[in-house]
């Protein structure tokens, strides 16, 4: 076998990082035994179709991971934030969920997290700047309370596999606020992925199915990265 080489693509196309997520989630079935997965996805849509509020997360060995939860400036002082989580909570307890945990950062929405039960279990400081800070908190689900679901105007339509605009839009409106928030520039924030891939790969955006040997992607913002996922094949 060739050498294999590292690329860098700021800009991958969807089959590579598809590849690469699912070989990180197929080295994770196999050391834990644990097969069971479920997106959690919730959206809130204006007369016109447009999305105005969603969350996204993902649930796996009883935990469910609030990966994003996103209100419009037209929406926010209404409840909706709180329904969709509760929503969340209600889904992940009918998939057997036991916990839930989430990251938000001190110009996001901490209190808002402390009053639906989650507790801080790490901080990050300096993040994505000083003197801001990245808090990763979770929570435990009493098996034994009934989860009541707020009324709202708008109706919230569970969506586990929310579409790509709507993914768009919710990832949009949360680097909105938070450029908002801490003065960030829009270019300060970008995602990279790296493949490690041989020299037989000379069109390797198409062929990385079948010839991708490891990879990693990442996201910078501010002054610090993040690694999401990785795929363990290259070792």
């Amino acid at each position: 076998m060739d050498e294999p080489n590292i690329v860098c693509d700021p800009h991958p196309s969807p089959s590579c990082t598809v590849t690469v997520v699912r070989g990180f989630d197929q080295h994770n079935v196999s050391v834990t035994r644990l097969s069971d997965y479920y997106p959690v996805g919730f959206l809130v849509s204006g007369a016109g179709g447009e999305g105005l509020a969603g969350l996204r997360g993902d649930i796996w060995g009883g935990w469910m991971n609030v990966m994003s939860l996103w209100v419009s400036v037209a929406l926010r002082g209404r409840g909706y934030g709180a329904a969709l989580m509760a929503h969340a909570h209600r889904y992940a307890r009918r998939k057997s969920c036991t916990h839930a945990f989430l990251r938000t950062g001190s110009y996001e929405a901490r209190p808002f997290y402390e009053k639906l039960g989650y507790r801080l279990y790490a901080e990050l400081s300096d993040h994505p700047i000083a003197p801001h800070r990245r808090y990763f908190l979770s929570r435990e689900f009493d098996a034994a309370a009934e989860l009541e679901l707020p009324t709202t105007e708008l109706p919230i339509v569970i969506s586990p596999l929310l579409p790509r605009e709507a993914v768009n839009t919710i990832r949009a409106g949360i680097a909105s606020h938070a450029h908002a928030a801490i003065g960030l520039p829009e270019t300060d924030g970008f995602r990279t992925i790296f493949f490690c891939a041989t020299a037989m790969e000379r069109s390797w955006a198409e062929s990385w199915e079948t010839f991708g040997l490891g990879g990693c992607t990442s996201t910078t913002y501010g002054s610090t990265g993040r690694s999401a996922e990785k795929d363990t094949r290259a070792g």
